[in-house]
């Protein structure tokens, strides 16, 4: 029995869709806040969430841009090097190549989550003198809610069926079991 081989496309935004519009939306959050800020901040905090280190909002605002630019460049170089993988690209897969990447690929957005709270909460910290909520909170709800979503993406289709038609499962009904155990018996 031969496998059929499935072509991948090197890149599509969506295999890196959540990070990509993280690091827009950060864009959009540098660009309204870095210019309202005083020339000297805090950019580094206690447990108890008291400013102990001071810097140019340049200087946040250069290490969150980097930090999250990396986290895209690198998503986008594995999920392209992951789509030339022969070992994807047979049929036998509990899920679908593609879906395999796309979910690969986002689960980076994660990190890019913390550091755009981070980044927002040094900003409002420094325009307001207060915190939202603690980051090692915001960090614990994001992880929480990623592992709900990756529970629900990835158990699906270990599962069974329930994901048959949108993860492309190769089941074997039970008239298959039967002709291969018949087989096995031959033999």
């Amino acid at each position: 029995m031969s496998e059929k081989s499935v072509q991948l496309k090197p890149l599509r935004l969506k295999y890196v869709v959540l990070p990509v519009a993280l690091m827009v939306l950060g864009l959009i959050l540098t660009a309204i806040y870095v210019w309202q800020m005083p020339e000297t901040i805090y950019i580094q905090f206690n447990t108890e969430g008291i400013g102990i280190r001071e810097g140019s909002p340049w200087q946040a605002t250069l290490i969150w841009i980097g930090s999250t630019v990396l986290i895209v460049a690198l998503c986008v170089l594995f999920t392209r090097f992951l789509a030339t993988r022969p070992f994807l690209t047979n049929e036998n897969v509990i899920m679908k190549p593609e879906n395999l990447i796309t979910l690969m690929g986002n689960i980076p957005a994660v990190a890019s989550a913390v550091l755009i709270y981070a980044y927002w909460d040094i900003c409002v910290y420094n325009l307001n003198g207060t915190h939202f909520i603690p980051l090692w909170v915001f960090a614990l709800i994001v992880l929480g809610i990623s592992a709900l979503l990756l529970l629900f993406f990835m158990g699906r289709p270990l599962l069974g069926s329930l994901g048959k038609d949108l993860y492309g499962l190769k089941q074997l009904d039970q008239k298959e079991l039967d002709q291969k155990e018949e087989s096995d018996n031959l033999t």
